[in-house]
């Protein structure tokens, strides 16, 4: 009588590999997994900064980490302009970086004193305990200062860092692009460095009034 063949089976470190095998992310123009990343990091921020303790803690870390949520996303920003602006480097020259990255950071800067502005109202008109007391005749000259980057708002104040880091990377790649890696590193690491030892010799590019912790300076590292 003849025997039935029996397949060999797989091992299970093999089934696990083939699984993750068929998990492989399919190259595309975009990362998604960098656009995932950095949405997450945005609903962190949200989730521990303006929507209170919550059950949502349990997937945010409640703002406890050794890193915070605004941190990786500034992190994932520069890593995505990095891939994203190098090859334009390489195809258009470095004018077309300086551009894009010019435009991109104007962008941010309308976004930025239209959200402050907007957010710095309907907070005033609410009188939460963030929102400062502002008179009528000291209005106009808050709003220029937010309109020149001279002073920051509560919960938007992370913008104005992130239109100076956009504004600062367009150069800076095009200095990558030249070999002068070491010296950008370098002169990243004097400006944090700096900044740990004596604060007000680093007010880079200017001192910021309320402008206690999205400091350029400190954000280097």
């Amino acid at each position: 009588m003849a025997r039935a063949t029996v397949s060999p089976r797989i091992p299970l470190a093999g089934q696990i590999a083939a699984a993750i095998s068929s998990w492989r992310y399919e190259p595309q123009r975009r990362d998604a997994r960098l656009d995932l990343l950095r949405g997450y990091a945005v609903f962190i921020m949200i989730a521990d900064h303006v929507g209170g303790e919550s059950w949502l803690f349990a997937v945010t870390g409640g703002n406890a980490f050794f890193i915070s949520a605004a941190e990786a996303f500034v992190f994932i920003a520069g890593l995505v302009m990095g891939v994203v602006y190098a090859p334009i480097a390489a195809k258009q020259g470095t004018r077309a970086v300086l551009a894009k990255s010019g435009r991109r950071a104007v962008i941010l800067w309308l976004e930025m004193v239209l959200l402050t502005l907007v957010f710095a109202l309907l907070s005033n008109a609410r009188q939460p305990w963030w929102a400062p007391p502002l008179a009528v005749e000291e209005v106009p000259g808050w709003a220029w200062g937010i309109i020149t980057m001279h002073r920051v708002y509560f919960l938007t104040d992370v913008l104005v860092l992130y239109t100076f880091l956009i504004a600062a990377a367009g150069p800076l790649i095009v200095l990558l692009r030249r070999g002068l890696t070491p010296y950008v590193l370098v002169g990243s690491w004097v400006v944090w460095a700096v900044w740990q030892i004596a604060p007000q010799r680093a007010a880079v590019p200017w001192a910021i009034e309320d402008g206690t912790v999205f400091n350029f300076a400190a954000w280097q590292l």
